[in-house]
This record gives C-alpha cells, sequence and structure tokens, in this order.
C-alpha cells in the first residue's frame, strides 16, 4: 500500500515537473501595449490622384513569373481606357531603346453596389534580365508617370537577398508610419529629402541637395539634357559637399548640396543621385535666358509647415500647371514647435515637400521658426538646421550671408532679406543691399521683387507692427528704385496691399502714415501655407485704406509675368476645389508702365 502511494506521488511530482519545464522554458513576453483606442482612417484626399487628365494611378508591381524574371504591371486610369500600354528600358539604355520594349495591358472594370471602378489595367512583362535596373512609363504626354523596379539575382543557393514582411496595413495613420518605417529601413542607402533651388546668379546654375542616412558616399550627381540620355547619361558628374549636424540629441544624416553650373537656358535636364538599387532620379527645367519680355511664371508660399492644411496647400500648387520656379517666404518644418526642437520633424518636412521641390527650384527666404535657437538646450547657434540644410547662392550676389542674396530669373531680379539678422545702417545685409539694389538692371530685368519674412504693412493683430523697424529702414529705398513686390509671411492670413508708402513726414500733426504712392511697392502677407500654429483672423477694424484684400485661409499665390510691362497675380485658398482665383490683380511694372492699377 505504501509502495502504491510512493508510486502515485512520483508520478504527480514528475507530472508537476514537466509541466513547469514546459511553462518556465517559454519565451519572452515583451511588456509593451500599443494604445488602446482605435486607429483613425487617414483622410480619403491625404494621397490625391496625380495631376493631368486620365493619369495613371494607384500603380503597383508584382512578380510576373515562376522565376523571377517577369514583372506585372498594374494601375487604374479613372476616365478612359487608353493608353494602355507600358514601355520599358533597362538602365543605361534610355537613349537607345526608350521606346523599343512596350507591352499592352489587359483591362477590366467592376461595380461595387453603387460604386464604378476606372481602368484597371494590367500588363506583365517577361524575359527580362536578372539583377538588373528597369525603368517604365504609363501615360502619356502631360499625364506620363516613370518609375523604376530591379529584377532580383538570378536563382540560386547562396544568393543574398532582402525581403520586407507586413500584414493587416490597412489605411489609418498608424498604416501610414508602418510603411514609413519600412520605407525608411536603412538596408538601403536610399537618397532622402531631395530640393533643388537655383545654384547663380542668373538661372544657369542649380544647387541639388540631398541626405543620405548611413553612408557619405555615393556624393556624385549624375545631369544630363533631355534628348541626350544615351549619349551624355553618364558624361556630367559633379560632386557635393557634404555637411553633419548635432542639434541636442538628434544627429543628422549625411547632408549633401552640389552645385550644378554653366546650363543651358531654357533646357530640361534629367538627375540622378545614388547608386544601385538606392539610386533615384529626377528632373527640372531651367528659366529661359534673361531679358525684359521674357515670361515667367512663380508660386508662392509661406509659412507651409506640415499640416493637413499644409498638405491640402502644396497638392493645390501643384494642381496648378503654370508654377516654373517657387518663391518661398519662409517658416519651414515648424520643428521648433515640437519638445527640443524635435528635428526629425527637419525630415519629415524634406520628404513632404520632396514631391515639389526635387523637380523645380525653391527660392528660400528665412522666417523666425528658422531660428532654432535655444539656450535651455544649449543650443546657442542661430539657424543651425537651416543653413545646414538649405543652401543658397549668396556669393555669386556678392552677399556675406546665405541668410541674404539676390538672383535673376527670366525677366525678374529677385532680392531676399533676412527679418531676423541685423540691418540696422553699416551692418552687412544694410551694406549689400544698398549696393545691390544700385546693381539692378531695368532694362534686362524689369520686375523688381523682394522677399521677406516679417510682413511691413499688416492689418491682423497678429504680429502687429513687428517688421516695422525694418520698414523705416529700407522703405525709401524701395521708393526711389521703385520696387514692384513686397511678399512676406509670418502673420498666418492673406493679405494684399495698395501701392503705398510712409516715408513723408506730415507736417500737420508731426506724424506719418501710409498714403497711396505710385513708385512704392505693392505689400502682400501669404503666410498662410497651413502651418501648425492655425490661421490669424483678428483682423483689425475697420479696414485701414491702404489694405485693398484679406482674408483668414490657407493658400497660394501665382505670378505670371508677361512681358516688360504686365504681370497678372492671383492668390488661391486651398477650400477651392477648382483653380479659380480669389483674389485678383493686373499689375503694372512700376519702370516701364508706372500707370494706376485696377483690382
Amino acid at each position: 500500500m505504501g509502495s502504491r502511494n510512493m508510486s502515485a506521488l512520483w508520478m504527480v511530482a514528475m507530472v508537476f515537473v514537466l509541466l513547469n519545464i514546459g511553462f518556465c522554458n517559454g519565451g519572452k513576453t515583451s511588456p509593451y501595449v500599443r494604445k488602446l483606442y482605435a486607429s483613425e482612417d487617414l483622410p480619403k484626399d491625404t494621397f490625391p490622384s496625380p495631376p493631368g487628365f486620365n493619369a495613371p494611378e494607384q500603380v503597383h508591381i508584382t512578380q510576373g513569373d515562376y522565376d523571377g524574371r517577369g514583372v506585372i504591371i498594374s494601375w487604374v486610369t479613372p476616365v478612359m481606357k487608353h493608353p494602355n500600354v507600358v514601355s520599358y528600358w533597362a538602365a543605361g539604355a534610355e537613349g537607345k531603346r526608350k521606346h523599343k520594349h512596350t507591352v499592352h495591358s489587359v483591362t477590366t472594370t467592376y461595380k461595387y453596389y453603387n460604386y464604378n471602378s476606372g481602368y484597371i489595367h494590367h500588363a506583365t512583362i517577361k524575359g527580362l534580365e536578372y539583377d538588373t535596373k528597369y525603368f517604365y512609363e504609363i501615360g502619356q504626354g502631360n499625364s506620363a508617370r516613370q518609375f523604376h523596379f530591379t529584377t532580383p539575382p538570378k536563382i540560386g543557393p547562396d544568393v543574398p537577398y532582402t525581403f520586407g514582411v507586413i500584414g493587416d496595413l490597412g489605411q489609418t495613420f498608424d498604416s501610414y508610419g508602418t510603411l514609413k518605417h519600412y520605407m525608411a529601413n536603412p538596408k538601403g542607402q536610399a537618397m532622402l529629402f531631395v530640393h533643388i533651388t537655383q545654384g547663380d546668379y542668373d538661372g544657369r546654375g542649380v544647387i541639388v541637395s540631398w541626405v543620405t542616412p548611413v553612408m557619405k558616399h555615393p556624393d556624385v550627381v549624375s545631369y544630363w539634357a533631355a534628348g541626350a540620355e544615351g549619349k551624355h547619361k553618364h558624361k556630367h558628374t559633379v560632386h557635393s559637399v557634404t555637411t553633419t549636424y548635432k542639434y541636442y540629441n538628434y544627429n543628422s544624416g549625411y547632408i549633401h548640396h552640389a552645385n550644378i553650373k554653366g546650363l543651358e537656358y531654357d533646357t530640361k535636364y534629367f538627375y540622378e543621385i545614388g547608386q544601385g538599387n538606392s539610386a533615384r532620379q529626377f528632373h527640372f527645367t531651367t528659366p529661359p535666358k534673361i531679358g525684359p519680355d521674357v515670361p515667367y511664371t512663380f508660386g508662392i508660399i509661406g509659412d507651409l509647415g506640415q499640416t493637413f492644411d499644409s498638405y491640402g496647400t502644396l497638392k493645390h500648387y501643384m494642381a496648378n500647371p503654370k508654377g516654373q520656379a517657387m518663391l518661398f517666404v519662409g517658416d519651414l518644418s515648424y520643428a521648433d514647435d515640437h519638445p527640443q526642437h524635435d528635428n526629425e520633424r527637419w525630415d519629415e518636412w524634406g520628404r513632404f515637400v520632396e514631391k515639389s521641390t526635387a523637380y523645380q527650384p525653391w527660392i528660400w527666404a528665412a522666417g523666425n521658426h528658422e531660428i532654432d535657437f535655444a539656450p535651455e538646450l544649449e543650443e546657442n547657434v542661430p539657424f543651425k538646421p537651416y543653413l545646414h540644410r538649405y543652401h543658397t547662392p549668396y556669393q555669386e550676389s556678392q552677399s556675406t550671408s546665405p541668410l541674404w542674396y539676390s538672383i535673376r530669373r527670366a525677366s525678374a531680379h529677385i532680392i531676399v532679406l533676412s527679418s531676423y539678422s541685423s540691418f540696422a545702417k553699416y551692418t552687412p545685409q544694410y551694406k549689400w543691399l544698398e549696393t545691390e539694389l544700385s546693381k539692378v538692371n531695368r532694362a534686362e530685368t524689369p520686375w523688381l521683387i523682394v522677399l521677406l519674412h516679417s510682413p511691413w504693412y499688416n492689418s491682423n493683430s497678429y504680429h502687429y507692427m513687428e517688421g516695422e523697424a525694418m520698414r523705416v529702414t529700407f522703405e525709401p529705398w524701395f521708393v526711389q528704385h521703385k520696387v514692384d513686390l513686397v511678399f512676406a509671411g509670418h502673420v498666418h492670413s492673406y493679405e494684399r496691399s495698395e501701392r503705398i508708402s510712409n516715408v513723408k513726414y506730415n507736417i500737420t500733426n508731426g506724424l506719418s502714415a501710409p498714403v497711396k504712392d505710385p513708385s512704392a511697392p505693392v505689400y502682400i502677407t501669404i503666410g498662410d501655407g497651413g502651418n501648425i500654429e492655425g490661421l490669424a483672423s483678428g483682423f483689425v477694424e475697420p479696414q485701414p485704406s491702404y489694405s485693398a484684400y484679406r482674408e483668414a485661409s490657407f493658400g497660394h499665390a501665382i505670378l505670371e509675368i508677361k512681358n516688360s510691362t504686365h504681370a497678372h497675380y492671383t492668390w488661391h485658398r486651398n477650400d477651392d476645389n477648382e483653380a479659380v482665383a480669389a483674389d485678383s490683380i493686373w499689375l503694372f511694372n512700376r519702370h516701364t508702365y508706372p500707370k494706376k492699377e485696377h483690382n
């Protein structure tokens, strides 16, 4: 009996030990718990349709055969079935074979309840070479879109290859974070945050800027004129100047700036940065040759930030096909509105605007949100992130600082000033501007335009009279030299002035006041890009006589220079679905045609 009891106890003990072995040898349970509330869907217009009629959208690829030498390319055209062709070519063979290889798609549509799909295309390309980069193009004319992919290496037991793995993605804010995180994975040395600006005084140079997150190299830009791909693609190269910076607990990637000079006027150029699977290709068009009657169109945006309203502003501008270059009046990323001046916000902003900044030059002016002066973080160098990331051609105009400079483009002479650098008499900015204004040749560039950040005339209680000291210092020069337009930001609303000046002493009351002046500029405040701080709706009442139009809305502007005498200016609010003008005026040049304008 005792023996049986001992056996039973032994068996129970063994079961207990085995169970504990099974449970105690388990893996690790992470203590991290995701947020409890459900993810919120992104708005439907977060990723809009690409510009152009019947433009191909929703493009995706998958393997198209058993062993990796085929690709299925799929896309949707919203209006018409045609074009239903893919053109493709191997990298390095553009000139010879770009239009040689084509495949037609199989096209389908479907109806689901009250939804009717667009035309869904699937084109299978077969017989590709292993381990080769291919470019492909779908659509035609202004709606054509170009992409690329790389085929896998040849099948083999020791062939290295890297897969990403994602499931249950959806289209929420968390989905966006997942995809962004995956695409930022440093397994690839991707070229990030690409942007260009004018690189010389007269428009034959371009500064190409980008960031590599892991390694300094490659640090080369290859470029070639459109139509000369096969012959010249690898002939022209420029090495970048590379820098890094540290801000509080943030370390930047390798920031590259490559200055391409001696370009032909009015020519489309392609450029490529990176190498192998990480190579990226973009394009830009140089301006026409300097001349008094050369037409040219500028976009104007200020105080953009990276909110949903910012996205609406940029989307709205890019859907307007007129803009050839951007005049940006300051306040870029608003990183300083986040804890510790979160410099990852600079990276996010660079990624956000790349869809425009990589393809047309943005002419930069610095705002107060670029200062990033934070002694509490032991960050005592003003403009540190901005000056590392955004180069300007300041030396071309004999400036001593990248914060103030000038360029000439088509029929315009553009002067950029710094509202947050010293400008009192005998300071470097003061002396430079005095010299620069005397150099302006209105016979070649009749349109004289100034960019700065803090407005001189502002009928909003927000930042009221903050630009007064600079106005008192420089306004007499602007009237003397008959400046046509002054664009500013800072105040988060829109306002356009009459042609006014405030430089004459009033003997009656001992005060001076703004009066209409045909030699004065029109002052435009366009700090309505969509920033995180919201709109400034506190306009003073009654509306001053110098204020021609004002509105507390987000938007962008377009300046179409027609010739040496006339330009058409329009402002477009984001809330309008069409490219209609909420405010517009025909401007007459102050030097060549100083007539009175009518709204």
